[in-house]
């Protein structure tokens, strides 16, 4: 019988962190690579076909499904990358998306790790805003997707910010995933609609997005900047200084195309 995704991922976790991580045995021995590694293996098993080559870059995953460029931030730098492995092979950019997250806090001085706490955040698309607006002229390419994965992980953070508790500013020491709880593939320019915030208004200002989308400020302005280069919001006219925008449906997209 054929592993499930889940199967799959859990042995992924198994082969890089091993059961003693996941007991703290190994908290920040492993590095910031870790959930990097782990995606490394579940995406391709075979690490003989990791870290590949290509001109004078190097993949992540090279394999008979073209070549997987695993992202945690900055999607923006992949630019020069794309441009060239787009030129001969479907890329695909694989992101985690802590779905269920909890935070162990770390002592430095004493190593004690306190026990872990359950995030009230849930990640979720509109968190990428900011990333994807880096790549909003490569969307739609027929040769790039994008593979989010919405996991369950532990974060671990060091007592060393700045604020009263030490928790504000604080380092991330690593993020070691659990499990896998979905998948969300966009491949076709028309898939990206899933990123327009549920619940706008008919006609709606960057206040209503941002509160809709739970963005900053500056994920609301990216947002916006993103879904109009798309063609899915549009501005139609403004109320005191402030721009109005709508939503263009898909049939509009379609005739206009």
């Amino acid at each position: 019988m054929e592993m499930t995704k889940e199967e799959r991922f859990g042995i992924a976790c198994e082969k890089v962190i091993g059961k003693h991580a996941r007991q703290n045995d190994r908290v920040g021995t492993l590095g910031e690579k870790t959930l990097h590694a782990v995606l490394k293996h579940y995406l391709e098993p075979d690490a003989e076909k990791h870290e590949i080559k290509c001109g004078s870059y190097f993949a992540d995953v090279l394999n008979e499904d073209g070549i997987f460029e695993i992202q945690t931030r900055n999607f923006g730098k992949l630019r020069p990358k794309l441009d060239y492995f787009l030129e001969f092979s479907d890329v695909t950019i694989v992101h985690p998306i802590p779905k269920l997250k909890y935070v162990c806090w770390v002592n430095g001085e004493t190593g004690e790790i306190a026990e872990k706490r359950k995030s009230p955040k849930k990640g979720n698309l509109c968190d990428l805003y900011r990333e994807m607006v880096g790549l909003k002229n490569y969307i739609g390419h027929p040769r790039l997707h994008f593979l989010f994965l919405e996991l369950e992980l532990v974060e671990y953070k060091l007592l060393d910010g700045w604020s009263k508790d030490k928790k504000k500013g604080s380092t991330k020491i690593d993020r070691i995933p659990s499990a896998l709880l979905g998948e969300i593939r966009l491949s076709a320019k028309e898939d990206f609609r899933m990123m327009i915030p549920e619940g706008l208004p008919e006609r709606f200002m960057t206040k209503d997005f941002k509160k809709k989308a739970h963005a900053s400020d500056k994920g609301a302005s990216a947002g916006i900047s993103l879904l109009k280069n798309l063609g899915f919001i549009r501005q139609v006219g403004k109320e005191g200084r402030a721009y109005l925008y709508e939503v263009v449906n898909s049939d509009e997209n379609c005739r206009a195309e």
